[in-house]
């Protein structure tokens, strides 16, 4: 490959690797960057996930200390990745706004508590209780007034094929603040794509399509490693036996990673396009979810996008019947109010499903093998809802559950107890561990700042 020829990435490494030569007969300088198997690249990667109707606390908590506890029933099928969850007690989703907060939106705050706690979840931010574009038991208010939280790590993180990319199961087809949770800026909500064959064909049809562009990113990948691995071989004669095996080392580290990357490459190789099917039923629910998770750990693990969110169902007064779990005429938002054992036992089984379908989209995301592990390894999946309890709308102890890696910048396996802590906490947590260190605050609703204590 020429020098004319080869890609910024490859230019950049070829840099790094020379200027290490040059700079130590020892190799030194080098030695990290080859020991990390990330030389091509494997940033920290975000996917917010949402389900409506909070959960029944007593089926959900887990037992025991920070480090040695049992998961619940509801969280039970995530067991075979307890050591790559951090899950939150204690956090308090609080859309209401206070004196000290912003003090242009003190008062009762706008809409309903799932219409404004769905905008409120991921920015921290009210709804707009100086607009009239919509209306709710006798109040008027417009869009949430905040920047949700990945499209501001997005932004940090730079560009891919895809900024983000908004995935929803049966997220509802009405334009409204209680079916609309990112916002790419304050009044800007950003609509998630609930058809599997849409999806399929923004991501592997047309034009430069994200198969295209994943080889692309391989092909990149290997020219880097051919740069190093010649640049290894050159040295190896003019060092010393000692540092020689050294090379000899990475050498075989270099082969190492080809292997994967030729495995990752038959993983990134387009899928089978879905079939056209009313992605709108109730009873495709579960076709819905299967596809759109594999949808998505591909768009992550073939490195077209690093941002991602993933709404399950509309966020207000679902319709929904789940009726692939068990019979029932009443649907989960009617359910959700009530107490009987009978309609706590199948919101539990409803929350449990949901969390079934964490765990697929994990185990998708660990079959993509990248740098020493796999892209579940580098990717943070933050799971919430926009009330906790279902039968009286409280938020105090939302159900936050992080799943994934972070690329190793946090440690996972933990069960950390708040004491009714603002949640906009977290979210300048999630923007510090990213890289925005200079954010201390978070949204509008929280007069305290810096993040979670005992986080990272």
């Amino acid at each position: 490959m020429s020098a004319q020829r080869r890609s910024p990435a490859v230019s950049v490494a070829r840099r790094k690797l020379l200027a290490g030569l040059a700079g130590s007969a020892v190799l030194a300088p080098f030695v990290p960057l080859l020991q990390a198997e990330t030389l091509p690249g494997a940033p920290k990667r975000l996917i917010l996930m949402f389900h409506p109707h909070g959960v029944i606390r007593d089926t959900w908590l887990p037992t025991g200390t920070v480090t040695n506890f049992t998961l619940s029933k509801t969280l039970e099928p995530l067991n075979a990745f307890k050591d790559k969850l951090l899950i939150l007690d204690g956090l308090r989703l609080s859309a209401e706004t206070t004196a000290g907060s912003d003090p242009a939106l003190v008062g009762e705050p706008s809409g309903g508590p799932h219409t404004r706690n769905t905008s409120h979840l991921w920015s921290g931010a009210a709804l707009d209780p100086n607009s009239s574009l919509f209306s709710r038991d006798a109040t008027t208010f417009g869009w949430g007034l905040g920047t949700s939280i990945d499209q501001t790590i997005a932004q940090r993180i730079g560009t891919t094929a895809f900024r983000s990319l908004e995935v929803g199961v049966r997220p509802g087809g009405g334009n409204a603040p209680h079916n609309r949770m990112i916002y790419r800026a304050p009044g800007q909500p950003l609509s998630p794509e609930g058809n599997p064959k849409a999806l399929f064909d923004r991501l592997f049809t047309g034009g430069m399509g994200g198969s295209a562009l994943a080889e692309q990113l391989r092909q990149d990948r290997k020219s880097i490693l051919d740069l190093v691995s010649a640049d290894l071989q050159r040295l190896e004669p003019r060092v010393a036996r000692e540092d020689s095996a050294k090379v000899q080392a990475h050498l075989d580290a270099i082969r190492a990673i080809e292997t994967r990357l030729s495995s990752s490459a038959a993983l990134c190789a387009t899928p089978t396009a879905p079939a056209d099917f009313d992605a709108n039923a109730n009873d495709s629910m579960p076709m819905v979810a299967d596809l759109q998770i594999k949808l998505l750990a591909s768009a992550i693990g073939c490195g077209l996008t690093n941002v991602a969110s993933l709404q399950f169902d509309r966020n207000e007064n679902s319709g929904t019947l789940f009726n692939w779990l068990f019979t029932e005429t009443r649907a989960h938002h009617e359910l959700s109010h009530l107490s009987d054992a009978d309609a706590l036992s199948k919101l539990t089984q409803i929350y449990t499903w949901y969390a079934k379908q964490l765990a697929a989209l994990m185990t998708q995301l660990a079959a993509f093998p990248e740098g020493g592990g796999s892209a579940l390894d580098n990717t943070l999946i933050v799971w919430c809802s926009e009330v906790a309890n279902p039968q009286n709308h409280q938020t105090t102890n939302s159900p936050f559950v992080l799943a994934g890696g972070a690329g190793g910048a946090l440690k996972m396996g933990r069960f950390l107890s708040y004491d009714n802590v603002q949640h906009n906490r977290l979210l300048v947590s999630l923007a510090n561990l990213f890289g925005l260190d200079t954010v201390k605050t978070y949204g509008k609703t929280d007069v305290g700042s810096g993040p979670l204590t005992s986080f990272i």
